[in-house]
């Protein structure tokens, strides 16, 4: 047997949400990267929910970062960003 649960939940405090494909997952951490002065900033997450393809985040980030849409340890901590 297979049942569909409904949950209504209700956070105290305003959270973030990012594309799933922002998160690195490397093996010592998650991390989105956020852009600073045109340059890249690994900021380490904690994950929440996910909903349609977004994820919930807890971290040092607050609305109105710019974060890497398609994100990638490629992109190395501290290097110069194109921001379109």
């Amino acid at each position: 047997m297979y049942v569909d649960v409904i949950l209504h939940i209700q956070s105290n405090s305003p959270t973030l949400f990012v594309p799933k494909s922002a998160l690195v997952n490397s093996k010592e951490r998650i991390f989105v990267i956020k852009a600073y002065n045109k340059k890249a900033e690994w900021i380490n997450v904690k994950k929440g929910i996910v909903i349609d393809g977004l994820s919930e985040v807890f971290g040092i980030l607050k609305e109105g970062d710019i974060i890497v849409k398609m994100d990638s340890e490629e992109v190395r901590n501290g290097s110069e960003l194109n921001i379109k």
